[in-house]
């Protein structure tokens, strides 16, 4: 990922933090075809943008509850109408994709 594309997701994320910090959420990973939830109802905090030497790495900050994604590659936000499938897509280098929903 290039260093400007990074510093886009940092800009985006700080707003997307303002407007959604302390909205419930549930947090899944899906791999090889499997999905693994790892928590539900846990706040939001924040999402942090960490430009490492190698590659590109996002942190989710749930509460007291703290999941990175190393050599993040694509960032999706996804919204819909009714909200209750808003949030956030974050595929890795080796094809995972961490799934971030809002419960309403």
């Amino acid at each position: 990922m290039q260093p400007a594309q990074a510093m886009a997701w940092e800009e985006y994320l700080r707003f997307y933090n303002e407007k959604n910090e302390g909205r419930k959420t549930r947090l899944g990973v899906f791999e090889n075809g499997n999905d693994y939830w790892v928590e539900s109802d846990l706040k939001l905090t924040g999402i942090d943008v960490d430009r490492q030497t190698e590659g590109v790495g996002v942190t989710i900050i749930l509460g007291n509850y703290t999941h990175e994604v190393r050599d993040a590659r694509s960032l999706a936000i996804r919204l819909s109408i009714e909200g209750d499938e808003d949030g956030v897509d974050i595929m890795d280098g080796q094809g995972r994709t961490t799934v971030l929903r809002f419960d309403n």
